[in-house]
């Protein structure tokens, strides 16, 4: 799943992602991806790519839809942010404390970068 409110990155990254293998369901708007999320079964998604910063009319951060997708399942898929800030883990870290995620993917990304990263994460959470 990918969750990002600017339509233009969530297309590229979309056919991007999908040219490299994966199948990709794209969310614009994060209450949509939130709903969505909640009424699948726990296998239906391997990760999730939520975009840290969305603008209005949203009012909603990556944190808050990650925090509605956790509270909303035993188990988690592999979790990304990605962000075009320069934001960093430890950051991140200490003003979400309950935050159980380490992937943080920095904006601009080229697609076979994005992809090598996502598969590595994938990789890495089984």
């Amino acid at each position: 799943m990918l969750v990002d409110d600017d339509k233009d990155i969530l297309t590229t990254f979309e056919i991007g992602l999908e040219e490299y293998g994966f199948d990709v369901d794209g969310f614009n708007n994060p209450f949509e991806a939130v709903a969505k999320f909640k009424a699948s079964n726990e296998k239906s998604y391997e990760l999730l790519l939520i975009d840290l910063k969305f603008d209005e009319p949203y009012n909603i951060d990556g944190f808050q839809i990650y925090q509605q997708m956790r509270d909303s399942r035993r188990i988690l898929p592999c979790v990304c942010f990605i962000t075009g800030f320069q934001d960093y883990y430890d950051e991140m870290e200490s003003l979400f404390p309950e935050i159980d995620v380490h992937c943080f993917i920095r904006k601009p990304i080229e697609i076979i970068d994005l992809a090598a990263r996502l598969k590595q994460e994938l990789h890495a959470s089984q």
